[in-house]
């Protein structure tokens, strides 16, 4: 076991200015990595989303009391903060995104470092940059979850590193991380989850400490097995009916190792009940006070307000009603097994090689071929997309072995290998239930730290420089060349040199979409008098930069309420407010409008103009 799975501190390890050139580079690197794409692409349905609520917030409305939000809201306000300082456009949220980012990086070396030395910990934190906001850096609620998840870890690191005192300030730093979290999207309760496990598994390792043999010959507690079970079950309850293999791989299988081998490791431990059970309510009480004060603090105005069952019914009714709708199952296991075997294959060789120059350079070039291949065909693409896929379920597994073997030796697995791990499975848990491709960069950077900290365990770290080369070359350049719209199916040059040259733009997007959104809103513009516009299904990005709200609290539908039909209509649309609407022909994730209320609308808005899906429809007024 290395001196960096000890957890030693890194400046303890190293020349101090060594440490501190390689957080530079990692650091600059890092950012640099994302500040050169930070404006490049967009899902206009995610920038609308954002773009609405932050400017409704700006102008003092409550998330969920006075408009849909599909998150908890908490994060609308940071995007707020961010357009009265960057002035009303699309950049503003991504702004404020970056300034988390480089936040974030620091975390992510501190812990490569302590696992990976000096040297890799620049090459893991640059290749988690580059397989992070690189691929989709629209300013997601989930990207914040990863960068708090990342500091949760950190901050468990430094409580455990402060024993035997064990410095309370760090526990109420996990508290206010995981209280966060949960403000800025509702499944940050995985990560209230994963932070729990892992003042767990410090607890266990303080108690196995105690005995002085090495071999615990307590009692098992039961209620604590009792729990773990619980958490299990809630994990699968969330999921039933709605996994297939990918599910099983990627999200079930480390959970439920993770806390198979918590409870393992309950056999015979508990030496006192009663102490044991005064630490770990002291530890968890300090955790959720400390959580409870940044909701406190969000929960004040709807408090005050009489506006409590409106959150509760937008951030949680609404929440699950989203997942029910958005079941999209993961890829079959068994495609992602079949093809990153020629990767795994030449990384054995690699590995394998020893002292033979030749063999090194062997994987070197197969390496290479990879990365070619990667550009020209889709097969290739495929096969290193599912290759850093793999890291996740590799990296756990490689976790559970490395502490069961620890164990088997009566020696004490590094509690913080199993914070990382059980940090990274429970965050990989956002991928469910719509599992898009992009959807895995939300969870990437974590799983090539665990997957580093684990190859760094087993010494192995130095043999696989391969594996780092195809990871850079695949993220650098094949991905860097993409689009959210291609990523982890298949190869293209993604042409994103025009600017979107709107007021509130400022993206680089392409051509056609540049074009096609600029005319649409010189339409709008035209048309629209002095009316109201109406737009949707699922436009909520004609509103923000066409600088106007939607009529009713949600930004989606083209009626202010609900309707069945279009008997409706009379009641639920505006003729005299509305002199223009824009209708999305096929929305992205629900029903076209029914052929009847389309026929209404094209009846009383005889004239148009298509784009493509988006048809603008309008009126002449006298």
């Amino acid at each position: 076991m290395s001196s960096a799975a000890r957890g030693e501190p890194p400046a303890s390890r190293e020349n101090p200015r060594q440490v501190l050139l390689s957080l530079a580079i990692a650091v600059l690197g890092g950012a640099a990595s994302i500040w050169t794409i930070l404006d490049r692409g967009w899902v206009p349905l995610d920038e609308g989303t954002i773009g609405q609520a932050a400017e409704r917030v700006m102008l003092g409305a409550l998330p969920h009391r006075d408009f849909t939000d599909p998150y908890t809201g908490g994060l609308a306000y940071l995007h707020a903060l961010a357009m009265r300082l960057f002035g009303v456009s699309l950049m503003a949220p991504r702004y404020a995104l970056f300034v988390a980012a480089v936040i974030w990086l620091p975390a992510l070396w501190w812990l490569a470092m302590r696992f990976c030395g000096s040297r890799w910990a620049v090459i893991i934190t640059i290749l988690a940059a580059w397989w992070s906001l690189p691929i989709y850096p629209a300013a997601m609620p989930t990207w914040y979850l990863l960068f708090l998840g990342t500091w949760i870890v950190v901050a468990l690191e430094r409580w455990q590193a402060s024993k035997p005192d064990g410095k309370v300030r760090w526990l109420v730093l996990v508290g206010v991380l995981c209280g966060t979290a949960v403000l800025v999207k509702q499944t940050g309760l995985y990560l209230v989850a994963a932070a729990l496990l892992g003042v767990l598994f410090c607890d266990q390792e303080d108690t196995r400490a105690r005995w002085t043999d090495g071999e615990p010959a307590g009692s098992t507690d039961p209620i604590v097995v009792l729990l773990i079970a619980v958490l299990g079950a809630l994990v699968l309850k969330l999921t039933w009916g709605k996994v297939a293999s990918g599910e099983v791989l990627n999200e079930i299988a480390p959970i439920g190792g993770m806390l198979a081998f918590a409870a393992l490791r309950e056999r015979r431990l508990t030496d006192n009940r009663a102490r044991r059970w005064r630490a770990l309510l002291r530890y968890v009480g300090i955790v959720i006070a400390a959580a409870s004060v940044p909701v406190a603090v969000y929960l004040t105005p709807y408090v005050l307000s009489g506006s409590l069952g409106a959150l509760y019914a937008g951030a949680i009714g609404g929440g699950i009603g989203l997942i029910a709708s958005l079941h999209v199952t993961m890829r079959p296991a068994l495609t992602l097994v079949i093809a990153v075997l020629p990767v795994y294959a030449v990384l054995a060789v690699e590995a394998f090689a020893g002292e033979r120059r030749a063999v090194r350079a062997l994987a070197i070039v197969a390496g290479v071929a990879l990365l070619w291949f990667s550009i020209r065909s889709v097969a290739g693409y495929q096969r290193l997309w599912f290759f850093g896929e793999s890291l996740l379920p590799v990296g756990i597994a490689a976790v559970l072995i490395a502490a069961s073997r620890e164990r088997r030796a009566k020696r004490s697995p590094d509690p913080i290998l199993l914070v990382l791990a059980g940090v990274t499975a429970f965050h990989a848990l956002n991928q469910f239930p719509y599992p898009a491709p992009n959807y895995y960069a939300y969870v990437a950077p974590l799983a090539i730290l665990t997957a580093g900290a684990a190859a760094a365990y087993f010494g192995v770290l130095p043999r696989l420089n391969v594996a780092a080369m195809i990871l850079a070359g695949f993220s650098g350049v094949v991905l860097r060349l993409g689009s959210v719209h291609n990523v982890g199916s298949y190869p293209r040059w993604w042409d994103y040199a025009h600017r979107l040259a709107v007021p509130r733009g400022g993206l680089l997007v392409t051509e056609y979409d540049s074009t096609r959104y600029t005319h649409l809103l010189d339409l709008v513009a035209e048309h629209r008098a002095s009316g109201t516009v109406y737009a949707g299904p699922q436009l909520p990005e004609v509103y923000f930069l066409s600088g106007h709200m939607s009529p009713g609290p949600d930004s989606y539908s083209l009626f202010t309420n609900p309707v069945a039909d279009s008997s409706e209509l009379n009641r639920a649309f505006n003729l005299n407010g509305a002199s223009v609407i824009v209708i999305k022909l096929r929305p992205m994730f629900s029903a076209p409008l029914r052929n009847d209320l389309y026929q209404w609308l094209s009846i009383r808005y005889p004239q148009s103009e298509t784009m493509d899906t988006l048809q603008v429809r309008w009126r002449t007024t006298p």
